[in-house]
């Protein structure tokens, strides 16, 4: 992103803040990885590093790898990252310093030169393309010289960037659509926060739980009518949108307010053990509470508060379509039991709506009651008895 950023910034300031027409030159290296030259590369280390020591160790290490004699760096290697900078410094400095090139932006074996001039840049990426044949053993792909008016929009690593704005290519936007899911989504989310997409993203948001619990989880953020805004962190909720089980307590603590995330205090701890205990991985279930903001103090939530949120969390619910809620400790019950003690329900199941209510004590109780702890493991254990019923 700060690749396109100093394009962008480059193009602002050759065009007089867009006021004159500029022209792009980009190119990318042929085979780049593959046809590294692993003598050239160790030459160039060689010339920075002194420490025999190393050199021996990053001999090592290039040598390791051939794609064909001599030559080529695994592509998925950390090191591969750095070795392919330093080999590239060589083309930056010949650009920068012998070609005096002021508007040169490179990323990995793609770089753009900016020009207010069209004339010379076929000329230019010759003259680029003799010193990387002469000096580093390499030659530039000569289906993907391109050279474009910013206007016209440059497309660099996956942006199309233009004088007002930055959208999305439009091989990339397609890819999103095809593999959108629930694991990748907020990856997706990511690379739109840094151009025009709002459009896009308000499409994949409808197109998976993820996306709709995103759409959830903004609603909420903009609702300055709930009781707590401004006062403490959202906490939304987390795990698996698919869970088959859903874990509702009812709010959050210092730490969750801290890390805005539900359960990673103490409580969260004795959580996190009596899930592994019945061999169930936290990411496997969905945990969330019932008022999304930590009351003051740490005081019980009030009733106004649950009315308050109890209807986004109905939503949250709809979404993941779970086959168990779990709610921990009496307010999370009540919500859903309001007539029903805790001391009396907890590790019962009730049927409300289609879906099996089992009532469990909050961990922070059975953090201070060893007879209470001892209730809420034996009540763990009937949840994967209640899951196969569910599911069955």
């Amino acid at each position: 992103h700060r690749a396109v950023s100093n394009l962008e910034k480059y193009c602002r300031k050759l065009s007089q803040n867009n006021h004159l027409n500029i022209f792009a030159l980009k190119c990318d290296v042929k085979n780049f990885f593959d046809s590294i030259d692993q003598s050239i590369l160790l030459k160039i280390i060689k010339n920075e590093v002194e420490d025999e020591n190393a050199i021996w160790l990053i001999q090592k290490i290039i040598v390791s790898f051939e794609k064909s004699k001599d030559k080529g760096l695994p592509l998925g290697n950390v090191t591969s990252q750095l070795f392919s900078n330093i080999y590239l410094n060589e083309l930056d400095q010949f650009v920068k310093h012998k070609l005096k090139i002021k508007y040169y932006v490179r990323y990995c074996d793609d770089f753009i030169v900016l020009s207010s001039e069209k004339n010379g840049l076929i000329e230019l990426a010759e003259t680029i393309n003799s010193f990387l044949g002469n000096n580093l053993g390499l030659s530039l792909h000569p289906g993907k010289i391109v050279i474009r008016k910013w206007r016209q929009g440059i497309d660099f690593l996956g942006y199309v960037t233009m004088p007002y704005r930055r959208v999305l290519r439009t091989k990339t936007k397609n890819r999103i659509f095809t593999k959108i899911n629930d694991k990748n989504i907020q990856s997706y989310l990511g690379i739109l926060k840094h151009c025009n997409g709002y459009k896009i993203e308000q499409n994949i948001l409808k197109m998976t739980k993820a996306g709709e619990l995103e759409n959830l989880k903004r609603a909420i953020e903009a609702d300055k009518s709930l009781s707590l805004y401004g006062a403490a962190n959202l906490v939304f909720g987390e795990g698996n949108p698919e869970a088959e089980v859903m874990f509702i307590g009812e709010a959050p603590g210092f730490h969750e307010n801290k890390q805005m995330r539900p359960f990673v205090g103490l409580a969260g701890k004795l959580l996190n053990k009596l899930l592994a205990e019945i061999k169930w991985p936290r990411e496997s279930i969905y945990i969330t509470n019932i008022v999304k903001r930590r009351p003051p103090k740490n005081r019980d939530p009030l009733p106004k508060e649950i009315k308050a949120y109890g209807p986004y969390l109905k939503k949250q619910i709809k979404i993941i379509n779970p086959k168990i809620i779990a709610p921990l400790g009496r307010f999370a019950m009540n919500y859903f039991l309001p007539t029903e003690k805790i001391s009396q329900a907890h590790g019962k199941a009730y049927t409300l709506r289609g879906k099996i209510i089992l009532p469990l004590y909050h961990p922070a109780a059975a953090l201070r009651s060893t007879a209470v702890l001892k209730d809420l493991e034996a009540d763990f254990k009937k949840l994967p008895i209640l899951l196969n019923r569910a599911v069955l």
